[in-house]
This record gives structure tokens, sequence and C-alpha cells, in this order.
């Protein structure tokens, strides 16, 4: 029995001892290393050559500092010369385009008050920022937009874990106003309806009042010239064809999604919708003057 616990003693001094090895061997890496960088350090000093004395060097410190706040003086000088200009511009300005963030950023935009303030593309505009943007007219506030397209972004999507992200980040004015109510209310005094477009084709409008405006009973009126689009029509993919539609579905297009973020993004999609391009221009679609990029319009 004794020499069985001899043993044992034996095999966990020796592992013990090959641990205790190792470490001196990490510990003598790290020091060629240490020494190795050291070497760097004082051929870098020595590459300096003598460095001036200690006083000398306190003296170009102060000189520095002065010239750092005199450079500090200039610039807030100049801030303020470019907030009294911007003031300026805007108080004679008859018409004055701002983002929404740069509303709430910009002193003299935010303090400032103005008779009518148009607020465009309503449908993408969380309340809050449209209630602000709203309280700078004094006279009348006119918003734009299209209730049937993409509504606030906000990640807070569980309306009952987050409440308040729902009611007030997520909601947009049209929708607030009681304008729509699953379908919209076209006969409400407050909605002047726009339904004339000029932008696209015929058989691209069409797709949009099958999908969405037919279903409020104001579809689309295509006032379009079928000879702007003569030219891409013309092109590749599917020559003469106005609408063609590719589905990748069979090719297993996997989605991915960037980190960090939300955005999605497809490979297999973009490298067809590329080909697709390169096959228009290749056909003649570049022939279209100033209009030469394919579009979603025009491809």
């Amino acid at each position: 029995m004794e020499f069985f616990r001899q043993e044992t003693v034996i095999t966990k001094l020796e592992a013990a001892y090959q641990v205790a090895q190792q470490e001196r061997r990490a510990a003598s890496v790290a020091l060629s290393e240490a020494e190795h960088r050291q070497a760097k350090d004082r051929q870098a000093l020595e590459n300096l050559g003598p460095l001036p004395p200690l006083p000398e060097l306190r003296q170009q410190l102060s000189e520095v500092e002065k010239n750092l706040k005199q450079l500090d003086e200039q610039l807030a000088a100049i801030e303020a010369r470019l907030r009294e200009m911007a003031a300026t511009v805007i108080r004679d300005a008859r018409i004055v385009g701002a983002t929404l963030s740069r509303l709430v950023l910009l002193e003299e935009l935010y303090r400032g008050t103005f008779d009518t303030v148009i607020i465009d593309e309503a449908s993408m505009v969380p309340l809050p920022n449209l209630w602000f943007a709203g309280s700078r007219a004094h006279k009348r506030v006119v918003v734009t937009g299209d209730f049937r397209q993409l509504p606030p972004i906000a990640t807070a999507r569980d309306a009952e874990k987050y409440p308040l992200a729902a009611r007030w980040l997520q909601t947009d004015i049209f929708v607030k106003a009681g304008i729509v109510e699953g379908r919209a209310r076209l006969d409400d005094p407050r909605l002047c309806a726009l339904k004339v477009q000029y932008r696209m084709h015929e058989a691209i409008g069409e797709v949009a009042n099958m999908l969405v405006y037919e279903h409020d009973g104001n579809p689309l009126e295509h006032r379009a010239d079928p000879q702007n689009y003569a030219h891409a029509t013309a092109a590749l993919p599917e020559s003469g064809e106005p609408l063609v539609l590719c589905t990748t579905s069979g090719a297993n297009p996997w989605c991915g999604r960037l980190d960090p973020g939300f955005s999605r993004y497809n490979i297999y999609s973009a490298i067809v919708c590329i080909r697709l391009a390169a096959r228009a221009l290749a056909s003649g679609a570049q022939n279209v003057g100033d209009r030469s990029s394919p579009n979603p319009y025009k491809l």
C-alpha cells in the first residue's frame, strides 16, 4: 500500500515538473520578445539623436499650448460667424428646406417659426418628429405623402412589450388622424388625393394599382409618355416588354443579415440584377441619353 502511495506522489511530482518546464519555456519566450522590443526602442531613441534639455522641452510645450489656444479662439469665432450667417439666411429666406433631423439639431431652425410648414414623405415620419415640425408653423401645416408606402422605421416591434414605441414610433399621421382605418377614407375633407402619375410606364403602374391603390378605390391614372421608355423597353431582357418578372425561387437564394444591424442582403439576387443590367446596357439601353442608367422603371 505504501508503494502505491509513493508511486502516486512521484506521478504528481512529474506532472508538476512538466507544467513548470512549460511555464519556464513560455517565460523565456516572453523575455526574449521583451528584450527584442527594448532593443528596437533603444535604436529608435538613438536615431532621434540627443534630446533637448528639459527646460527647453517645457518651453516648446508652452508655445504649442499657446498656439492651440489661439486656434481654438479662431475656430470659435468662425463658428459664431457661421451661426450668424445661417440665422440671417434663414430669417431672410422665403423658402427653407431641411431634414427633420437637421430641424432638431440646428438652433436657427428649431427656435424659428414659419408661416407654413410642409412635411413630405409623411408616412415614414415618427409622430414626435412630425408634431415638433408642425409646431414651428404659426399659420398652416401641410402634410404630404402616400399612406400605402413605408411606415416609420422602429426596431421595437413588440407592441405588448413596447407600447410607447408602438404608439409613437410605429404609427404614422394618416392612421393617427383616422384617415386610414384598414381602408382609406378618401372622402375625408382634410385629404387631397393625388392620382395622376407621369413617372412609371403604364404596365408598371397597373401592378401598383392591382396590389395597392384599387384597394382604396383610388387607382392611379397614367399620363407618362410611352416614347420616354421606347429605348429602354427595346433592350434585353425580353425586348419589347415594359415589365419583366424574374423568379429566383428555384435557386435557393438564401438571405443574410448585416451584423450589427437589421438590413438584409441577398447575394444571388444582387448578381442576377447586375447581369440583367449588363445585358440591357450591351443591347442598347445606354442610348437613352441622360437616362442611361437602368433603374426599376426602365430596365
